[in-house]
């Protein structure tokens, strides 16, 4: 069954609802209209559903149809997170899939850990290692193995391990990772809703005293760590979760044809981005998966420029989804306009802004309470994250003609100084970082020139140009 993720739809299993929630954090409420989620979208509720929104906001149960339908309306708009219980399926019904290449020590350190004790079977497929340790950890801790002749990569080793099994989920977590003893239960609740066909926990860093300068900044950077807030998949800013470590119930795998083996790097997103047309995907960083980096500066750079090649063959795949930046119109028209206006016309930009704000709060008077309010929060916040992703832009998938374009613009010139110097040492001095503020902020641009350039390669290579194109948002909530 698929659900719409447009806000204000109601899913078409509201039965199956978790009968209680959390109202997300930056949800805010005006009378009878909310405004959140990410980009910033307004539910308006009727009377009664303003004294049902009130009671599920108190943690009652959603007891009553309507209650359920509203429930379902909050968290299929990414309003709110499903508070689960302990009916999901049990730990003794999931397959544990791992797929290794020459990691004996990874593995080993994960099957020792007691986080996979107690599931119903445990497949290490080996992808080719030329460490023969590999089988002699797997046979010593007693699990299955399955040896790939050739390096296929991780897409085609999970796909021949999960067919392996039987059990009624596979949980896939690589060699790398090590997760907590209790992470399977929190996780398999989710699969109490029938709608969910996948959650996935936080994929962390390691941090402490003795881990290395890569390890600390994915701790607080990791490129598959999508955050500390609860979300949806694929309704707002959390538009994939990694298969490092991911539940999946097995028939929305068999239905949605599991990985694809074809491709090397990207697989994880393809695959979640098919399951999301099955149903909804959760991701959960309540529970904590720690992931080690990658040993050298080198090497780690090489991991970022082979995600950015992924970009092409994604784009070919699922049309639209990794558009380079997305805004409104009228966002784009604002900065647009502040960034190339010359100097004396340098408020244009802003004005616009100003004038988007008051038609937008034209349009809301007598649909919502506190128009003006609600108008001013969507813009001021719609301008504030287009002009943090502008940045993140400039320094990724449009670094290459930024770079060439500033050698003959000072105004160019003077964004480039912000998007690759200024925004990263304020946002590294907001994060505390555990590698200092200059360290981890030339880490960070170096991670997203990586990416960037291999993005541009890849889409060089196969003549498509999706993920270095900007997407307009025509509505509120696209």
């Amino acid at each position: 069954m698929r659900h719409p993720s447009v806000a204000g739809v109601i899913g078409s299993n509201p039965r199956t609802c978790s009968l209680r929630l959390r109202i997300d954090r930056r949800v805010r409420r005006r009378g009878h209209t909310l405004t959140g989620g990410t980009p910033r979208r307004i539910l308006r509720l009727t009377d009664a559903g303003s004294e049902v929104f009130d009671q599920l906001a108190a943690g009652h149960d959603a007891a009553t149809p309507s209650a359920r339908m509203l429930a379902r309306r909050l968290l299929d708009a990414g309003f709110a997170h499903p508070l689960t219980d302990r009916s999901g399926p049990r730990r003794d019904e999931v397959a544990v899939v791992i797929p290794v290449l020459d990691d004996a020590e990874g593995l080993d350190r994960l099957l020792g850990s007691g986080a996979l004790d107690g599931v119903a079977d445990v497949v290490v497929v080996d992808d080719g290692s030329t460490d023969p340790e590999v089988g002699e950890v797997a046979e010593r801790h007693r699990v299955r193995l399955l040896v790939n002749d050739a390096i296929g990569g991780p897409g085609a080793a999970r796909e021949r391990g999960w067919r392996a099994t039987s059990q009624p989920v596979v949980a896939f977590v690589d060699a790398d990772c090590v997760p907590d003893r209790g992470w399977l239960e929190p996780l398999l609740a989710y699969l109490g809703d029938d709608d969910v066909v996948a959650v996935a926990p936080r994929v962390s860093g390691v941090n402490g005293p003795a881990t290395s300068l890569l390890s600390r900044f994915e701790h607080d950077h990791g490129p598959i760590d999508r955050g500390a807030g609860p979300a949806r998949v694929g309704v707002g800013a959390v538009t994939f979760v990694p298969s490092a470590a991911l539940l999946v119930r097995r028939e929305s795998l068999v239905e949605s044809g599991g990985f694809d083996r074809r491709l090397a790097v990207g697989e994880d997103v393809d695959l979640v981005w098919r399951l999301l047309e099955l149903g909804t995907v959760r991701y959960e960083p309540a529970v904590t998966v720690t992931h080690r980096s990658r040993p050298t500066v080198m090497s780690w750079l090489q991991q970022r420029y082979r995600y950015g090649l992924s970009a092409a063959d994604l784009d070919r795949r699922h049309p639209g989804r990794l558009a380079a930046i997305e805004m409104h119109p009228w966002t784009a028209v604002s900065w647009t306009l502040g960034a190339f206006s010359p100097g004396r016309f340098r408020l244009v930009g802003p004005l616009t802004a100003g004038v988007s704000t008051v038609l937008l709060a034209r349009r809301l008077t007598g649909v919502v309470d506190r128009p003006v309010a609600v108008a001013l929060e969507l813009g001021g916040r719609g301008n504030l994250a287009a002009g943090r992703k502008l940045c993140e832009t400039l320094r990724r998938e449009w670094w290459p003609v930024v770079a060439v374009a500033a050698l003959g613009s000072r105004r160019l010139r003077r964004a480039c100084a912000i998007a690759f110097l200024g925004y990263p040492l304020v946002d590294e001095i907001r994060n505390r970082p555990r590698v200092g503020i200059i360290r981890g902020a030339a880490l960070s641009v170096a991670d997203d020139v990586a990416y960037g350039t291999g993005v541009w390669v890849g889409c060089l290579r196969s003549r498509r140009f999706g993920p270095l194109l900007p997407r307009v948002r025509r509505r509120l909530g696209d």
